[in-house]
Order: structure tokens, then C-alpha cells, then sequence
């Protein structure tokens, strides 16, 4: 063999040799990560369940006394109403907790039936009717029967927490004395229910990370973790649909849109 085949051929042997050893350090390198990854999932879901109980005690014996103690005293009464609001609000953000543990581990199911999805949109808006009131907000759907006459296939209790979600996020961030209107429109095979909101809006740069997890929106928000529209992402998404946010900018307020598949 010539001295420049030798050298050709130890070069070769060298970049192969480079080749190997940088893929040997990718394998441990993406092994690593999903153990990291596996055991960030793992954290969550056990910490989320170990929380939940102390709070539905402390809950229940919030209600007790509400419920069994005659003339509190004002300022005991309003520390205790207080207490069940943080209460709640503590839970809601440890239910996100777990849902966002079993979307990550893929663990999260939904179980679908045909169901009104006049009913589903009534339930929704029933649970955030007292935070609007709170803020004189104006409320509208279109049209008026509130899809009664819609039939999807989807789970009711998931499919309700998705408009919940979407409804308290256009209430917390929409200013006292505006207006939310749902809007529910079919077309080939499809429903579209945009919710849309005259509040705040969202920055262009902004709207490509809305539905990432633990993404929260600061200004003009003071509770969350940033997990509920990544939720209900991921819920619209078992139902075979998807669910997407539009904003023209800066106060000029946020529409969503869940489109779900008819029940044909």
C-alpha cells in the first residue's frame, strides 16, 4: 500500500472513530435526558396528589364552619371566606398539576359520548357567571339556543373544563365594564366555538408560545401556573380538533378557537 493510502486510510479511521464516539456521547446524552424527563413526570404527579389531600381537609373544615357556626364575628367570617378562596384556587392550580403529569406521560384519556353541546356551553358559563358579575362583564351567546341543536362526540366534564378555561382567561384579562361573546358556527362536518374578549389582547411575539406549559401571561395576572390553556390544548386535541388563539395586539383584545368534528 502507497504512503498516501496509508495516510487516506488513517484519516478515514480517525473521522469513523469521531463519528462513533460522538454518537456513543448523543445516546447517553438523549438517555439522560429521558431519565431526567421521566423522573420530572414522576414528581409531579406524586407531589400533586400528596398536596391535594391536606387541602381537601382544610376545605372541609372551612365549609364546617361556615355552614355550623352561628354569628361569627365579621372579621372571622370574611378570614374564613377569604380562606375558601385561596382554598380553591389552590386546588385548581394542583388539578393542573395533574393534568399537565398524565398529558406529559401521556396518560390523559378522555371518554366520549354523543352529547348537546348546548348543555356543555350552559355548564361552562354557569361556573364563571359570579367572577363576570364581579366585573360588570357583558355576556353573549350566538346563537341563541347555545348550540342545543349540535351534536359532538366528546367528553362532557373535559370538553367543559376546555370553554371554563377559556371563558376565566378572557374574564381575568378583560378589563371592568367589557364584553365576551361565544360564537358557535358549523360548517362541513365541523363546529367552531370562538370565544372572544375586547380585554387586554396579546403581543404578536407572544401568540406562538400561548399554549406552551408554564407559560403565563404577567400583566394583569396574579394567579396560575400557566398550565391551563397547554391543558386544554391537549384535551381539544383527543377530541380530534384543535383549538388556536388571534390577537390584533395590545388591548385590542383575544379570540379562540375550538373547532370540534360533528357527530354524524
Amino acid at each position: 500500500m502507497s504512503r498516501r493510502s496509508q495516510t487516506r486510510v488513517a484519516a478515514y479511521t480517525a473521522l469513523l472513530q469521531t463519528l462513533v464516539n460522538t454518537t456513543d456521547r448523543q445516546r447517553e446524552t438523549i438517555e439522560e435526558l429521558n431519565r431526567v424527563s421521566r423522573t420530572r413526570d414522576l414528581f409531579l404527579a406524586t407531589v400533586s396528589h400528596e398536596m391535594r389531600t391536606p387541602l381537601s381537609a382544610l376545605s372541609m373544615r372551612v365549609e364546617v364552619l361556615l355552614k355550623t357556626v352561628k354569628d361569627l364575628p365579621k372579621p372571622v367570617e370574611s378570614a374564613l371566606l377569604a380562606m375558601r378562596v385561596h382554598v380553591r384556587q389552590e386546588a385548581g392550580m394542583i388539578d393542573d398539576l395533574i393534568d399537565a403529569a398524565r398529558t406529559l406521560t401521556g396518560q390523559m384519556s378522555v371518554n366520549r359520548t354523543r352529547a348537546s353541546l348546548g348543555g356543555i356551553v350552559r355548564d361552562a358559563v354557569s361556573t364563571i357567571e359570579v367572577q363576570a358579575h364581579e366585573k360588570a362583564i357583558a355576556f353573549s351567546v350566538a346563537p341563541s339556543d347555545q348550540g342545543d341543536s349540535i351534536v359532538v362526540y366528546a367528553d362532557t366534564h373535559r370538553l367543559q373544563q376546555v370553554l371554563w378555561n377559556l371563558l376565566l382567561n378572557a374574564i381575568k384579562f378583560t378589563p371592568p365594564g367589557g364584553a365576551i361573546q361565544i360564537r358557535l358556527v358549523q360548517s362541513n362536518g365541523h363546529v367552531e366555538i370562538d370565544v372572544t374578549d375586547n380585554g387586554q389582547g396579546i403581543a404578536a411575539r407572544d401568540l406562538a408560545h400561548v399554549f406552551g406549559a408554564f407559560t403565563l401571561q404577567r400583566e394583569g395576572n396574579t394567579t396560575g401556573l400557566g398550565l391551563g390553556l397547554y391543558i386544554a390544548r391537549r384535551i381539544v386535541e383527543l377530541h380530534d380538533g384543535t383549538l388556536t388563539a388571534a390577537s390584533a395586539g395590545k388591548n385590542q383584545g383575544t379570540t379562540f378557537t375550538l373547532r370540534l368534528p360533528l357527530f354524524l
